[in-house]
């Protein structure tokens, strides 16, 4: 017989399942938040080293041509085609390397590289207020010499973000990190939550990589829109997440179940 304050006279049954229920729903909503934040940690650092060898990659190129133009073995106008198609090249190989949701960015940026011509006529503007078509072949080579130098330099502006976007990142993956650990500590069964936590980070990071893309190419998101691609690819990485914690729950259940 329970006793005068036993708790399923106190509270009730279906009151402490409702209140276990409710905990679990928010211990679930709380692993979906740090996979997210596990993502965007993980994917920001990944963007920033991959603009960092993108641009060590067109500054290595850019003082080759320069160099073989000086040596007089490539014409100023081939230096300028070659440089502009090795930057493009470039940039489209660090935009495969990209999280969808910086691409989004970098795409409301720029869309596509411009071509010889456009530079041609961009520079010939701010060097000589005059089209390319009418300058001197002095002055068209000053044009090229201009193409090659600024295939080789960074953008400023772009770089100033990527370290903002790199130091948020690095935050948000310790702030991951410190919760999984915090998890682990207090968990019964320490083995079993250390693999859990790594399949939510895991979960969180391919989700949010998977449904920004995912996004872009069925066209729910614009190619050059960061907000919406960013804000499905928070969605899909709690998906996953949840997903992930339901099916690792079946797989290796918990002591207490």
């Amino acid at each position: 017989m329970p006793g005068f304050f036993s708790p399923d006279l106190v509270h009730g049954p279906s009151q402490r399942s409702s209140g276990a229920g409710e905990m679990r729903e928010l211990e679930r909503a709380l692993d979906a938040l740090q996979a997210t934040a596990a993502h965007f940690g993980l994917s920001t650092q990944v963007d920033a080293r991959v603009r960092v060898a993108y641009q060590e990659t067109t500054r290595k190129a850019a003082q080759e041509i320069l160099d073989a133009v000086r040596r007089g073995t490539m014409t100023p106008g081939q230096g300028a085609a070659q440089a502009n198609l090795l930057r493009n090249a470039a940039m489209d190989m660090m935009r495969a390397r990209t999280s969808p949701t910086v691409l989004a960015y970098a795409r409301s940026l720029k869309q596509h590289g411009k071509t010889l011509a456009e530079l041609c006529e961009k520079y010939a503007g701010e060097l000589f207020s005059r089209p390319f078509a009418q300058l001197s072949e002095q002055q068209q080579s000053s044009v090229w010499l201009k193409i090659i130098q600024k295939s080789g330099e960074p953008n400023a502006g772009i770089n100033a973000q990527a370290r903002t976007l790199r130091t948020a990142g690095r935050g948000l993956f310790v702030l991951s990190l410190a919760l999984a650990l915090s998890d682990i500590a207090a968990a019964e069964d320490k083995p079993r939550e250390t693999t859990r936590q790594g399949t939510l980070m895991a979960a969180g990071a391919a989700g949010g990589y998977a449904v920004g893309a995912a996004a872009v190419a069925t066209g729910v998101c614009a190619a050059t829109a960061p907000v919406c691609v960013g804000a499905l690819a928070i969605v899909g990485a709690m998906a996953f997440a949840f997903g992930a914690d339901l099916a690792f729950g079946e797989l290796w259940p918990s002591p207490g179940r």
